[in-house]
C-alpha cells in the first residue's frame, strides 16, 4: 500500500504527456506589438493604399552585381520565385522600368538591356539611377536587392512556410562562385526572434533541471526528499504545457517566458513543505504531515494567490502576447503550488525520521536560520542607521527610475551569427536601409503639378535625414521623365502628372492613392527607408519629419507610418501599462494580507518588503545600460508575487511568535522561516539564472534581472524587516 500514492500521484502527473508531446511552436511572431494604437492603424492604411509593405529583402553581394554571369542567374532565381505561392510582385534590377523618349514623347523601357550586356554607358545610368541607386542596386555595383512583395491574406504560418521555400529555392539555385544570396526582411525577422527564444528553451529548460537537481543536493541531500520537489517540478511543467496545448495556442516568444516561473514556483513550495515537515518530525509531532499543513498552508495559499493575481495583471497589459501569457502564467502558478503538496503525500511514507533530522540539524537547516537571525538582530540593534540606508537608497532609485528607457532594438537582440542578423546588417550597410518608412500627404485635392515643388523640398529633407537611407517620391519620378525630355530636347509637358498616370501606372500606383475620406488621387506617398539603428532614434526621426514635411504642406494631413514607430509606441506604454496591473494588484493583495494576518502594520510591511526590490532593481537599468522592454516590464508582475511569497511566510512567522518575542520578533521569525526563505530564493533564482545561457538578448537580460530580484528581495526581508517589526505585538 506504500506504493500506491506514488504510482497515483505518478498517474496524474503523466496523463498530460500526450498533450505536451502534440504542443506546437509558433513560426513567426506578433506577440510583441501593440495592435492597438495610432502607429498599428496608419500601418494599415499604407497598406490598404499601397499593399503590403512587409515582404521579403533578397541582398545579393559579388564584385559586379551587373556581370552577366550574376545577372543570368538571377533572372532564373527570380523566375522561380515569381512562381511561388504567395509572392504578389518582385521588383529588381531585372524588373525595374526606366524612361526613353522618342518622337512620341516618354515611353517606359527596361532598366537593363535585354541581351545583359551593359555598356559603360548603361552601368553609369543604372549605378546613378535616382529611382534605384541604393534601394535595387549600391552605387559601387557590389550589392543590389530583390523586394518580395507578399499575398496580404498571408498569416505568420503562410509567410513562414514562404519563406522556407525561398530559402530551399537558394539551395537549389544557388548563384555562381563568388556571389552571395541573402534572404531577410521583416516576416524572418519575426520567425528568426521566435526560433531564437525557443531555442533558449530547449537549452534553459533542461540546464534548469540541473541546477535545481544540484541545488536540492547541497539543500536536502538525501534523495527522497529531493524527490517530492524535482517531481513536483516535473509534474507542474507538464501540466502547464498541457494547459497551453488545451487552448490550441502554439509556443511562442513570450510563452517561452513560462516554464522558469513555473518551475521556480514549484520547488520554492516544495521546500517550504519539506523544511515545515522536517521541523515537525523533529519536534516529536505524532502527525507531522498534519502538523506541516497547519503551518505551512496559509501562508502558502496567500502567496500562491497573490503570485497569480500578480502574473494575472498582465492581462491588461498592451501587448497581445503578453495578454495571452497572463492566464497561462497564473495557471502555472497555481499547478506549480499544487504539485508538491501531492508530492509529499506520495513519497511521506519514504521519508524517514534520520533524513528529517539531518536536514533540520544541517548546516542548510536551523545553522543558517541562526546565522540568518543573528544578522536580523544586527540590523535591529542598528535600527536607526538601516532605516537611513533604506532612505538614501529608496532616493536614489526614485532619481534612477526617471532615467529608465524604452525600446525594442529586436534584431540587435539575436544571436550574433544569426543568419537573419547577418543579411540584415549586411543588407543594411552595403545597399538599402531595412526599416521601411512612409510619409502620406493628404492634400485634400487631386495631385498637380502645382504641388511638385513643394513635394520636391519634403523629399530632399527627407534624404537629408541620417537615419534615411533611400527616399522616393512621385517627385523624383516627375523629375526624372523632365530630365530625359530635356536631354532629348523634346518640348516639356503641360500637364506632366497626368501624362504619368497614364504612361507610367505602376509608378503612380506606387505614389499616389485615394484620400483619406474617399477622393480620387488626393494622398501622395514619399517612400523610405531607415537604416536599423535604435528604435528610439528612428522613431523621433519619423515624427520629426512628420512634422517638417507637414510645413510644407499647410492644411495638408500628414501620417508617418513605420514599424519602428509601432514598436516605439508599444515599449513606451509599457511603463504606464506596469503601473496599471501593479495599481490593479496591490489593493487585492493588500486586501488579502490585511483579512489573514489580522494586522494593518504586517500587511503594510509585507508590501513594502515585497516593492522595494522591484524598485532597487529597475533602478540598476540606467547603470547597466539597458532599456526597458516588454521582458524586463513583466519581471515587476512576475517578481512582485514571487518575492510576496518570502514577505508573507517573514510576516506570518512574526505573527505567530510577535507576542512572545516582542522587540525580536524580527530576528526570531528570521531563525524559524530562514532555513526555507534561503533556500527559496536559491531556488527562484537557479529558475531563471538558466536564461543567461540563452542566446537571445532579452530573454538574458530578463533572467538576469529576475535572478537578481530575488536575492536583493532576500537581502531586504532579512535586513529591513527586523527595523520595521520591531516591537511588533499582536493585539489580543
Amino acid at each position: 500500500m506504500r506504493f500506491l500514492p506514488v504510482l497515483i500521484a505518478l498517474l496524474i502527473c503523466l496523463a498530460p504527456l500526450p498533450l505536451v508531446f502534440g504542443l506546437k511552436s509558433a513560426t513567426g511572431n506578433d506577440a510583441w506589438i501593440n495592435t492597438a494604437g495610432p502607429a498599428w492603424h496608419d500601418l494599415t492604411l499604407v497598406s490598404q493604399r499601397f499593399g503590403r509593405d512587409d515582404g521579403f529583402v533578397i541582398g545579393v553581394f559579388a564584385d559586379d552585381v551587373l556581370a552577366p554571369t550574376v545577372l543570368t542567374w538571377q533572372a532564373g532565381f527570380e523566375q522561380a520565385l515569381a512562381a511561388l505561392p504567395g509572392v504578389t510582385r518582385r521588383t529588381s534590377l531585372l524588373t525595374a522600368q526606366d524612361v526613353s523618349v522618342d518622337d512620341f514623347g516618354p515611353s517606359p523601357m527596361a532598366l537593363l538591356p535585354a541581351s545583359g550586356v551593359l555598356s559603360d554607358n548603361d552601368r553609369a545610368r543604372v549605378l546613378e539611377h535616382p529611382l534605384y541607386s541604393g534601394l535595387l542596386v549600391a552605387r559601387t555595383g557590389r550589392a543590389s536587392g530583390i523586394l518580395v512583395d507578399v499575398a496580404p491574406e498571408l498569416d505568420q504560418d503562410a509567410l513562414a512556410a514562404l519563406a522556407d521555400r525561398a530559402r530551399a529555392l537558394m539551395r537549389d539555385q544557388p548563384p555562381p562562385g563568388g556571389v552571395q544570396a541573402l534572404l531577410g526582411g521583416l516576416p524572418v525577422q519575426k520567425q528568426a526572434i521566435n526560433d531564437a527564444v525557443l531555442a533558449d528553451q530547449q537549452l534553459t529548460v533542461p540546464l534548469s533541471m540541473a541546477i535545481h537537481t544540484l541545488l536540492l543536493l547541497i539543500l536536502l541531500r538525501r534523495p527522497v526528499l529531493m524527490a517530492v520537489p524535482l517531481f513536483a517540478l516535473a509534474g507542474s511543467l507538464a501540466w502547464s504545457y498541457a494547459t497551453v496545448a488545451l487552448v490550441g495556442r502554439p509556443l511562442d516568444a513570450i510563452l517561452g517566458l513560462l516554464p522558469p516561473l513555473v518551475m521556480g514556483v514549484a520547488v520554492a513550495v516544495a521546500l517550504h513543505l519539506v523544511y515545515g515537515y522536517a521541523a515537525q518530525v523533529a519536534a516529536g509531532a505524532t502527525r507531522p504531515l498534519a502538523a506541516t499543513l497547519r503551518q505551512v498552508t496559509v501562508p502558502l495559499i496567500i502567496a500562491t494567490l497573490t503570485t497569480a493575481i500578480s502574473v494575472g495583471g498582465l492581462w491588461w497589459g498592451p501587448v497581445e502576447g503578453v495578454r495571452r501569457f497572463a492566464p497561462f502564467a497564473a495557471a502555472g502558478v497555481v499547478l506549480g503550488a499544487l504539485a508538491p503538496f501531492l508530492w509529499l503525500w506520495a513519497l511521506r511514507p519514504f521519508i524517514s525520521t534520520a533524513a528529517c533530522l539531518q536536514l533540520h540539524h544541517g548546516f542548510t537547516g536551523v545553522r543558517i536560520g541562526q546565522l540568518m537571525g543573528r544578522i536580523a538582530a544586527a540590523c535591529l540593534r542598528h535600527r536607526v542607521v538601516v532605516l537611513l540606508t533604506y532612505a538614501g537608497l529608496i532616493g536614489l532609485s526614485a532619481w534612477l527610475l526617471t532615467r529608465v528607457q524604452s525600446d525594442a532594438d529586436f534584431l540587435a537582440a539575436l544571436p550574433d551569427g544569426d543568419p537573419v542578423r547577418v543579411a540584415h546588417e549586411r543588407i543594411d550597410q552595403d545597399l538599402t536601409g531595412i526599416l521601411t518608412l512612409d510619409l502620406l500627404i493628404d492634400l485634400g485635392h487631386p495631385v498637380s503639378d502645382a504641388d511638385l515643388p513643394a513635394l520636391r523640398q519634403a523629399t530632399e529633407l527627407v534624404r537629408q535625414d541620417p537615419t534615411v537611407a533611400y527616399v522616393c517620391s512621385l517627385a523624383n519620378v516627375a523629375d526624372l521623365v523632365s530630365n530625359r525630355l530635356s536631354a532629348a530636347k523634346h518640348p516639356a509637358s503641360d500637364n506632366l502628372l497626368a501624362d504619368l498616370r497614364l504612361g507610367a501606372k505602376p509608378a503612380w500606383q506606387r505614389f499616389v492613392a485615394r484620400g483619406l475620406n474617399g477622393g480620387n488621387d488626393h494622398v501622395v506617398r514619399i517612400m523610405a527607408r531607415q537604416h536599423d539603428t535604435r528604435v528610439s532614434v528612428n522613431t523621433s526621426a519619423a515624427m520629426r519629419l512628420r512634422d517638417d514635411v507637414s510645413k510644407h504642406f499647410p492644411g495638408a494631413t500628414v501620417i508617418v507610418a513605420s514599424p519602428s514607430r509601432l514598436l516605439s509606441e508599444t515599449t513606451e506604454r509599457l511603463l504606464p501599462s506596469v503601473a496599471l496591473t501593479l495599481g490593479l494588484a496591490l489593493p487585492l493583495i493588500a486586501v488579502l494580507l490585511f483579512i489573514v494576518l489580522r494586522s494593518p502594520r504586517l500587511g503594510l510591511t509585507a508590501l513594502v518588503l515585497a516593492g522595494l526590490p522591484l524598485v532597487f532593481t529597475y533602478a540598476s537599468l540606467p547603470v547597466l545600460g539597458w532599456s526597458l522592454d516588454i521582458g524586463v516590464a513583466m519581471i515587476a508582475c512576475i517578481a512582485l508575487g514571487i518575492i510576496m511569497d518570502d514577505s508573507i511566510h517573514l510576516t506570518c512567522a512574526v505573527a505567530r511568535q510577535g507576542n512572545d518575542i516582542g522587540n525580536d520578533a524580527g530576528g526570531a521569525a528570521a531563525i524559524a522561516v530562514g532555513p526555507v526563505l534561503f533556500g527559496a530564493t536559491l531556488a527562484m533564482s537557479a529558475s531563471f539564472l538558466a536564461c543567461l545561457f540563452g542566446q537571445f538578448a532579452y530573454t538574458r537580460h530578463f533572467g538576469a534581472l529576475l535572478a537578481t530580484v530575488f536575492i536583493i528581495g532576500l537581502v531586504v526581508n532579512l535586513t529591513l524587516a527586523p527595523a520595521l517589526l520591531a516591537g511588533f505585538r499582536r493585539r489580543p
